[in-house]
């Protein structure tokens, strides 16, 4: 799971705070990993949209990207029913939507790719 969000510079550190508190509880509840990432560059580059064109910030606001990895898609879901009826997580949650317009958050669900298996008997190229 993947979640950008716009946070007003004055709460930056509070936000990241939140996030890796519940970063535990992820990881306990059985996530293989949470990564928490600020921005340092979204300029059009290379001849790709840059992520400042497709996301609006104002001048006192940095972007937040949040990544949850799991095991598999049951994982993903049973992890997310547990943190659904957690009550730290809730708490986290309404600190967060006070201090952060979550309205203007983007979240995404994404599932690994893999590239296909080889054919039996036939050699990978090195």
């Amino acid at each position: 799971m993947l979640v950008l969000i716009p946070v007003p510079v004055g709460v930056v550190d509070r936000v990241l705070a939140i996030h890796w508190q519940a970063a535990q509880l992820y990881k306990q509840f059985g996530a293989l990993d949470v990564e928490v990432y600020l921005l340092t560059e979204g300029a059009p580059k290379y001849g790709c949209v840059g992520m400042i064109e497709t996301i609006s910030l104002n001048a006192d606001e940095k972007l937040l990207m949040a990544m949850d990895r799991f095991a598999d898609q049951s994982t993903y879901k049973r992890v997310s029913e547990i943190a659904d009826r957690d009550p730290t997580i809730s708490d986290l949650f309404r600190e967060l939507s006070a201090i952060a317009d979550l309205s203007r958050a983007v979240r995404a669900e994404f599932t690994l790719s893999r590239p296909p298996l080889e054919a039996p008997g036939k050699a990978a190229n090195c």
